[in-house]
């Protein structure tokens, strides 16, 4: 009678059940509008701004970051999902179209007009004014930037993440 081969061979590989593994368990965590996490890091795979599920990368890298305890080199990847990545790049052509209009109608205006150096302020106002409309429509409806607002070897805090990604990471206790 011959035994079992695998059961009897004492260098067989262990035999373990399959069992469901936990939540990744990500370094990063919310304080507040703030996420902190180790210089080299990649957040969860959710959208920076909406918390729905990502399919774009970005990195925030920065070399050289002075910061009191020396100098930090950042690399941080953040995800963003189809929609707030169109309408960021939306904005983009955006703001390319404004200037050039607002610089084509500031010519025009000049040369209707000889209101000498007045015509110009007006026309750096003007492009100051949709620079400001940009920045509103970047900050409310495409979403924000990652962007470092301290650093230190051990860890860095970013701040732009939306609401609903702050909620999702465990709080700082």
């Amino acid at each position: 009678m011959v035994a079992d081969p695998e059961s009897t061979n004492p260098y067989a590989s262990p035999q373990a059940e399959e069992q469901p593994g936990d939540a990744p368990a990500w370094d990063a965590w919310s304080d507040g509008q703030l996420v902190v996490t180790p210089p080299r890091s990649e957040l969860p795979m959710r959208c920076w701004v909406c918390n729905a599920p990502a399919t774009r990368r970005r990195a925030l890298r920065k070399t050289g970051w002075l910061s009191l305890e020396g100098i930090v080199n950042i690399s941080v990847e953040w995800h963003l999902c189809d929609a707030h990545h169109f309408r960021q790049r939306l904005l983009w052509v955006a703001a390319a179209v404004a200037v050039a209009v607002l610089a084509i109608l500031g010519q025009a205006l000049a040369g209707w007009m000889d209101f000498g150096p007045g015509i110009v302020m007006l026309g750096y106002l003007m492009i100051g004014g949709a620079f400001a409309a940009l920045s509103w429509a970047t900050r409310h409806w495409a979403g924000r930037q990652a962007t470092v607002a301290q650093a230190s070897p051990h860890r860095v805090t970013l701040k732009g993440a939306g609401p609903a990604f702050l909620e999702s990471l465990k709080r700082q206790q």
